[in-house]
């Protein structure tokens, strides 16, 4: 998809806000210690109901990080006052026990409030599904499996996700296909960052550029350990954190056909950094590059840049 003079004009315009606000700063230091936030864990309901939490739920703020999250400690402390972070009166989540992980908030012993991403467990999803054109259904079933474990070097992990589909009807029908392609993310989102993890995400070829009525998919990825920044930006405009996933994804659509069955595959890095503008309004940038390996030798490339706001 092509970006408009528009869209690419406020995107020069963010990055040279991003340069100038973060060149005159002295004293940067940047300290590894947790995921940043982003959890997709399915979180049961809680344990126990603490009394309301002010007008802000911690629970929606992912970046109190205190003296991390904000260029002056001082002010990190005064914002953490306004929240009830007593042992009391905090929410305690009961997590489905087949995950096997941790996920949420973390309260570190100097004080910083923390949020962080999925580091093990096992996720499935089986999806049903059907496309009605011309009076006639075209029924669709799909289904996925992600296992992760986490590496000895802190906050980092590894991912398997894999998916296959199946669809009925005449293997020349548009309607009777699965499509992948792209990374996935628009130029300016507010949608899931790490979208290459989705099952039709394949980074290094156009968007539904690949199509075929079965599938089995397996993308591999390693989370790098997030950093996190102290005295990086203004109080009105600071980076909390950046972090860097590579992947690597194996593709193979109609398999059960040999004059249609196809092999894909491909390498990508993306590299995710969070600010706060206005002392309350989290945005991220991401970038992404890709290279596919296709059919009969051919190869391609994919940039991705996108700008996640609130």
């Amino acid at each position: 998809m092509k970006p408009s003079r528009g869209q690419v004009a406020f995107l020069i315009f963010l990055a040279v806000g991003v340069i100038l606000n973060v060149l005159p700063v002295g004293s940067r230091r940047a300290v590894v210690e947790s995921e940043p936030p982003g959890s997709t864990a399915r979180i049961a309901e809680p344990v126990s109901t603490p009394d309301p939490i002010a007008a802000d739920p911690v629970a929606e703020s992912d970046e109190l990080t205190g003296a991390a999250g904000n260029p002056s400690a001082e002010s990190g402390i005064v914002l953490l006052d306004r929240y009830i972070l007593e042992k009391d009166a905090s929410v305690q989540w009961k997590l489905p026990t087949r995950l096997q992980e941790i996920s949420g908030l973390a309260m570190t012993q100097d004080g910083r409030l923390l949020t962080h991403d999925d580091e093990k467990g096992i996720t499935w999803d089986v999806v049903a599904a059907g496309n009605y054109v011309n009076d006639d259904l075209i029924p669709l079933a799909r289904g996925g499996l992600d296992i992760g474990f986490a590496l000895p070097m802190g906050h980092s992990s590894i991912w398997l996700r894999t998916d296959i589909g199946y669809a009925w009807g005449d293997a020349d029908d548009p309607f009777a296909n699965f499509y992948f392609g792209g990374f996935g993310n628009n130029w300016v989102d507010d949608g899931e960052i790490k979208r290459y993890r989705e099952w039709y995400s394949f980074p290094g070829v156009d968007l539904n550029s690949i199509g075929g009525q079965t599938f089995a998919k397996g993308l591999l990825e390693w989370n790098l350990p997030p950093l996190r920044f102290e005295n990086v930006g203004w109080p009105s405009f600071y980076i909390t954190w950046a972090r860097a996933s590579l992947f690597t994804t194996g593709l193979l659509t109609s398999p059960d056909d040999s004059d249609l069955r196809s092999e894909y595959a491909n390498v990508g890095a993306q590299i995710d950094v969070r600010f706060t503008a206005l002392s309350k309004l989290n945005m991220t940038i991401s970038l992404g590059l890709a290279r596919a390996f296709l059919a009969g030798g051919a190869s391609s490339n994919e940039f991705m840049l996108s700008l996640k706001i609130l």
